[in-house]
């Protein structure tokens, strides 16, 4: 098994910034991965377009070699992936963000096959809502539109209750 990865990527221009950061946009957080699978697996599709987090990679290399993994890797997206003919559609990756070296700035989200909501807190106190589908590159936050009611309750709610259940980081600490 031969496994390449980046870290997050580069903003290159992309929502008006030039550099690496910690910015909640795809230009950093859609990375490579490339996996030279053994010649015996038996997968189901060669390219993955699934969501999935890099924290799923070493839960999938410990399953690729046939070991079993402990409960804390048990459960890999990106095995699973492997063996299903196409996404779901129901994938999620949840996300957060404190501080970097140039100060606080804090969010958390969600991301689906289709939508990516996230919420700042502290002092940048608003929300992002984009349709992927539609906006790819995530230029028209459409917070607020009717026809995405239904959409910013569902998402926004799965993004509070994993911040809030995997104790997430607020500004009191």
């Amino acid at each position: 098994i031969v496994l390449f990865f980046t870290d997050h990527g580069d903003m290159m221009g992309g929502h008006r910034f030039r550099r690496k950061g910690t910015m909640p946009y795809e230009e950093l957080y859609n990375i490579p991965c490339i996996m030279k699978l053994p010649e015996n697996f038996e997968r189901k599709r060669k390219v993955i377009e699934d969501v999935i987090i890099s924290t799923d990679l070493p839960g999938a290399l410990l399953e690729l070699a046939g070991i079993e993994p402990s409960s804390q890797f048990a459960g890999s997206d990106v095995y699973k992936a492997l063996q299903r003919e196409a996404p779901t559609g129901d994938e999620r990756a949840f996300f957060e963000h404190y501080g970097a070296w140039w100060g606080i700035h804090p969010f958390y989200g969600v991301r689906t096959a289709t939508m990516k909501y996230v919420r700042y807190y502290g002092k940048e106190d608003f929300e992002e809502l984009y349709d992927l589908e539609k906006d790819p590159h995530e230029l028209k936050n459409v917070i607020g539109y009717p026809s995405y009611k239904e959409q910013y309750k569902k998402l926004s709610s799965e993004a509070d209750s994993w911040w809030k259940n995997t104790g997430g980081k607020n500004l009191e600490y």
